[in-house]
């Protein structure tokens, strides 16, 4: 039985596929804490004249009280290479895997939610921790609305791809049903508070 569970956003993914079906809301909803490692956020709000980055922001100031945005020491080497005029590659996952190991060491009584869209998320953050639990946008949103939380998986990722992101994957189950599961045996605590 996992004690408690939190939420890491491991790629830009999850955020921008929700902010453009206008579903960020649906992170809020099992009631978890939600981490989001500095180098996704930046990564994903640095252009803010794309599509989702204004939504992505704005939802992490409405959602103060359970958004936490990690630093890591990945940012600081991100951030030196940007400004030598490199493109970086797979910081974000160094950064991921950064919080993770971290989180694991310092929480060990507490479960990981890795919500991804890059598959290589769970080949590059080799080592995962064993309280950690890799889930897809699409198995996410799939389980809170089996949790009757009054989410239309294919409709919100039908909206996402109306404002053109390619959904084909999130379309499909990806996630190991042990993450499935620690997730939907959480939902079950929020049906039933008393347990």
């Amino acid at each position: 039985m996992i004690s408690q569970l939190d939420i890491i956003i491991t790629d830009t993914g999850p955020l921008i596929t929700l902010a453009l079906a206008k579903s960020l809301n649906t992170l809020a909803l099992p009631r978890l804490r939600l981490i989001i490692p500095d180098v996704v956020m930046f990564e994903a709000t640095r252009n803010q004249t794309l599509p989702g980055a204004q939504e992505i922001i704005e939802f992490t100031y409405l959602n103060a009280d359970i958004v936490t945005q990690q630093a890591t020491v990945t940012a600081r080497e991100y951030q030196a290479l940007l400004e030598a005029g490199h493109k970086p590659r797979n910081m974000g996952e160094r950064a991921v895997a950064e919080v993770a190991e971290r989180y694991a060491m310092l929480f060990s009584n507490r479960a990981m939610l890795l919500m991804f869209e890059d598959r290589d998320v769970t080949k590059r953050v080799l080592n995962l921790p064993a309280n950690s639990y890799p889930i897809s946008t699409g198995d996410f949103l799939r389980s809170l609305e089996q949790a009757g939380l009054g989410v239309n998986a294919e409709e919100t990722l039908e909206r996402a791809r109306e404002r053109g992101r390619t959904i084909t994957r999130q379309q499909m189950q990806v996630s190991s049903s042990r993450s499935i599961d620690a997730l939907k045996s959480h939902l079950k605590t929020i049906e039933d508070p008393g347990r």
